[in-house]
């Protein structure tokens, strides 16, 4: 059984973007699709059986495991809903990307995506949790990346089941043998994936949450610091 916490997670360098757990030698890898989908239905606690190394890329967003979910149902446990919540602010930044958290009564996440690319120029999104549906604003948008990046993944062994159909290719002339769902569905999905890795705190955050060009490797580095301040401040 492998904890989903963030003492589990494996160093970024041997889990090149995407989100892996480990204990004693055992990986379950690209599993921030799967949390954000649990965050979605609001469920936070569950035991997940995975017959593989890792979790199905299925569309390469979380709208399949979100509808599994749905179906499956959920049951209501004698306990109370454990919530967590900042005394002050937190901050972590590396190179142009950065995260600023700031307390609040709610989460809500702001997300600035800005690349060198034509297809990946300012988008800015908008997520709080009890506002918008995450079903049908966020679980939808699929994982992303340049043609030189994929080619680059497949040389090095990575992204075997990554296809045009489960992932949004970028090229020259704009996204390969696909259509977008959203404009913006590139900053769309980096919300998404900040929600599954939040899912490492182990119970639902309440804060403000300011993202600029971030990814895998700075969401772990603050749920790493999140969890060393909520654990001072208990």
């Amino acid at each position: 059984t492998i904890p989903v916490k963030s003492v589990q997670v494996v160093d970024e360098s041997q889990s090149v973007r995407r989100t892996t757990l480990m204990k004693d030698g055992v990986q379950v890898q690209t599993v921030e699709h799967f949390m954000a989908a649990l965050w979605g239905m609001g469920i936070d606690n569950v035991y997940a059986e995975v017959s593989g190394s890792e979790m199905p890329g299925l569309d390469g967003s979380s709208a399949p495991l979100f509808q599994q979910l749905k179906v499956a149902g959920t049951v209501e446990q004698p306990a109370l809903r454990r919530f967590l919540s900042l005394r002050e602010p937190i901050l972590v930044e590396e190179g142009g990307s950065s995260i600023a958290v700031f307390p609040d009564r709610v989460l809500s996440i702001s997300y600035l995506l800005s690349y060198d690319h034509p297809l990946l120029k300012a988008q800015f999104v908008t997520y709080t949790q009890n506002g918008v549906s995450f079903e049908e604003t966020i679980a939808p948008a699929r994982t992303f990346c340049l043609k030189e990046e994929a080619e680059a993944l497949r040389a090095a062994g990575f992204g075997k089941g990554a296809t045009f159909e489960n992932t949004l290719v970028l090229g020259e002339r704009g996204v390969v043998n696909n259509t977008l769902r959203f404009e913006d569905e590139f900053a769309r999905h980096k919300i998404l994936d900040l929600l599954g890795d939040l899912y490492l705190l182990g119970a639902p955050l309440r804060a403000r949450v300011m993202a600029v060009r971030s990814g895998h490797r700075l969401n772990v580095r603050l749920i790493k610091k999140l969890g060393q301040a909520l654990e001072q401040w208990k």
